[in-house]
């Protein structure tokens, strides 16, 4: 049947895009321009409007061109033709910018304006928001300027001024750019206010922000875009009841409350001719909200004499098709913050190396709960299982751990090195702040007391974050857990690091950087106290980045310096890595993603470190051992561990991944690798989430991967 009725053609394809099926839409217009020959400028131009409405983009990159080149466009027909031009534009921009390509998105923005004419205002905003959309401000601004010198009222361009100072960094040129818009903006300019806002916010003046709003809000109590902006200024502010009230106002004012079900039953069927009417169609299966790829196989093909969309899967008449409204998803989003949750893991750490001394063969099992501290939070309780097995202590080995090389023992060897415990804590995570204190190896030889809080803030662009913590070294079993000599009966070991830190981090256009530092002081029991000082810097960027997927290269620099060595297992020693100086160089690179219901993280470097380790008595706490130990000593180095230069390359590998099984589960994991010549450890930990709320939202990216207390 010829659908040659335009208007009504129109109006049923406004109903398919009302309810969010816009290939139908797109089919019934489609099938108007082939049944109609020539089909009428207007209908062209409206074709291309659904399809960028749709985003249909590489069907109106088809499309688009034979529009272009039509020579009687009236001047209204003209002004749509650059709307549509400017936003496909913008979406290709956009791209390219996730994909990390910077020149060719400034390229295209000043380039891609077809349909205006030359010098005209309307040509200049839209080569403006091309621009803007690029980052490319400082080309943006001169266009500005010149707009704003012969049209020095227009308020469009003015807060494109302001915008563009914003994304210069230029704080207080934009805001004087706002300050000269908003006398001029009419009472009932809530558009533009409401935009003003927005920016306001983006700069951080949430005073000024919220003047706006309420006075909005004074004058359109009832207008939703209002109320969802008036939320989302007091949700950047992380004042989230405030928030959520003005999101529920919003909700109810929309006027589509959760129970309220919109289905294919409401779209009208026009009669296009009489002769042969439109029957109700047989709803059958399920239909999905977009399709891709329309008249992508042969792009040399007009998209007019592309074959029709093959036959539409049709709707159920109770099918829900309505995707949820603003208000829904911010609302939802805030709630989201107080989801509790338990989280169930099992790690195993594995390095071989000597045994009895630096083999490290170690089962970590946690159980943390979680629950939610306001909407600000959530408070946390761990209890961990903890086993590390350092093999067993041979005849030829025994010399250089504990007192056995100078004191013999009342029992044989191979002495077992084993130990069994449970690590608890309790503290809370939150946005800005994070505390924790707890007890770990209940059961080992040593025990000990950590804990820490940090507090983390942003201001003009600049991320802070300060640190005091008390944390277990995990090197070894004679570092993390302590040991007994098997020569006396005493016990030494179990370190714990006591220390502050620091960090600050900014992006530089399309580069992140950051800088830390710390200092602290290592103690353990009938150990020599020692001191670390760690700094670490970097930089990295994003080289690709799309919607759920993004590559990023990075370089980073790391120096530590540590007053002792005490890498050695001897009574006294520590039995942690501590070189005197430490510098390496280290090549990351990222890729993290999602799909589905599937989140995943594969991280890879390559490293060169630079080392330098003192010369070390035996026995650097007891004076007599240390003697009895040169006397017995042979004749090269008597009772000294040497010392020297060293280093070399490594590399790493870490691969994480998060499955959402159900709405309340989700099952994640990760392993760790590093290799360098004396260091090849592994580490896998496998974990069950359980949310008491059904999980809604799409999967994190990369994937937040549970943790034991020992590494928190």
């Amino acid at each position: 049947m010829p659908l040659t009725n335009p208007n009504a053609i129109k109006q049923v394809s406004e109903g398919w895009f009302s309810l969010e099926q816009p290939a139908r839409g797109l089919s019934l217009m489609k099938r108007h321009l082939t049944d109609v020959k020539p089909a009428t400028a207007d209908s062209q131009l409206y074709y291309a409007s659904l399809l960028n409405r749709a985003k249909q983009d590489d069907t109106l990159g088809i499309f688009l061109p034979e529009l272009q080149q039509r020579p009687d466009w009236n001047d209204e027909q003209r002004e749509t033709m650059l709307a549509i031009e400017t936003d496909l534009a913008a979406r290709q921009i956009e791209h390219l910018l996730q994909r990390g390509e910077t020149a060719q998105a400034r390229t295209l923005a000043a380039r891609a304006v077809v349909s205006g004419r030359a010098g005209d205002i309307s040509t200049l905003k839209a080569q403006t928001r091309l621009l803007l959309e690029a980052n490319d401000s400082k080309a943006a601004l001169l266009i500005l300027r010149a707009i704003l010198d012969k049209h020095p009222d227009d308020l469009e361009s003015r807060l494109n001024l302001a915008q563009a100072h914003a994304q210069a960094g230029e704080k207080q040129a934009a805001q004087e750019a706002i300050d000269q818009l908003l006398p001029r903006l009419h009472e009932n300019d809530v558009d533009t206010k409401l935009s003003v806002t927005r920016l306001e916010t983006r700069l951080e003046n949430m005073d000024r922000a919220r003047k706006i709003i309420t006075n909005l809000l004074a004058s359109n109590p009832n207008n939703p875009d209002v109320l969802i902006q008036a939320g989302r200024i007091e949700r950047s502010d992380r004042r989230y009841h405030a928030a959520l009230a003005y999101f529920r106002q919003a909700l109810a004012l929309e006027g589509r409350a959760p129970s309220v079900i919109t289905t294919a039953e409401s779209v009208p069927l026009l009669d296009l001719d009489p002769k042969h009417p439109i029957t109700q169609p047989n709803y059958a299966s399920g239909y999905p909200n977009v399709v891709k790829g329309i008249a992508t196989a042969d792009k040399q093909k007009s998209a007019a004499a592309t074959p029709l969309v093959p036959t539409i899967p049709e709707l159920g008449k109770t099918d829900l098709i309505r995707r949820p409204t603003r208000a829904e998803e911010e609302i939802t989003r805030i709630e989201a913050r107080r989801d509790p949750r338990i989280e169930v893991g099992f790690e195993k750490l594995s390095r071989n190396s000597s045994n009895g001394t630096s083999t490290y063969h170690g089962t970590e099992i946690p159980i943390v709960g979680w629950w939610p501290v306001g909407y600000d939070g959530h408070g946390f309780i761990h209890v961990d299982q903890v086993s590390v097995n350092a093999g067993e202590l041979t005849q030829g080995d025994a010399p250089l751990f504990g007192k056995l090389g100078v004191r013999p023992s009342s029992l044989p060897p191979p002495f077992a090195q084993k130990v069994d415990g449970t690590s608890v804590g309790v503290g809370y995570e939150g946005d800005e702040l994070r505390w924790d204190l707890g007890m770990v190896g209940i059961g080992f030889p040593v025990q000990n007391m950590v804990g820490g809080i940090r507090k983390s803030w942003e201001a003009n662009k600049v991320d802070y974050a300060l640190e005091v913590f008390r944390r277990p070294q995990t090197n070894s079993l004679l570092s993390y857990a302590g040991t007994r000599d098997p020569a006396t009966g005493e016990i030494w070991g179990g370190i714990a690091y006591t220390g502050v830190g620091g960090r600050v981090a900014h992006t530089f256009g399309q580069f992140n950087t950051f800088a830390s530092a710390e200092y602290g002081l290592l103690r353990g029991k009938n150990v020599l106290d020692n001191n670390r000082l760690a700094l670490r810097t970097g930089i990295d960027k994003d080289v690709l980045h799309r919607e759920n997927m993004w590559v990023n290269l990075g370089f980073t620099l790391t120096y530590w310096r540590y007053k002792e060595n005490e890498s050695f297992y001897t009574f006294g020693h520590g039995g942690y890595y501590s070189p005197q100086s430490y510098t390496s160089v280290n090549l990351p690179v990222e890729w993290a993603g999602r799909s589905g219901k599937l989140s995943y993280l594969a991280r890879g470097s390559t490293s060169f470190a630079w080392t330098n380790e003192k010369r070390m008595p035996y026995y650097p706490t007891n004076s007599a051992l240390q003697s009895d130990a040169v006397t017995s000593g042979n004749n090269v180095d008597l009772g000294f561990y040497p010392g020297g230069d060293g280093g070399g390359k490594g590399f790493s590998l870490r691969l994480a991944a998060e499955y959402q099984v159900t709405p309340h589960l989700a099952i994640g994991g990760y392993h760790n690798m590093d290799r360098t010549a004396f260091y090849t450890p592994n580490l896998t930990f496998i974990y069950l989430r359980y949310l008491f709320k059904a999980h809604s939202e799409p999967v994190r990216f990369p994937p937040i991967t549970a943790r034991p207390y020992s590494r928190f």
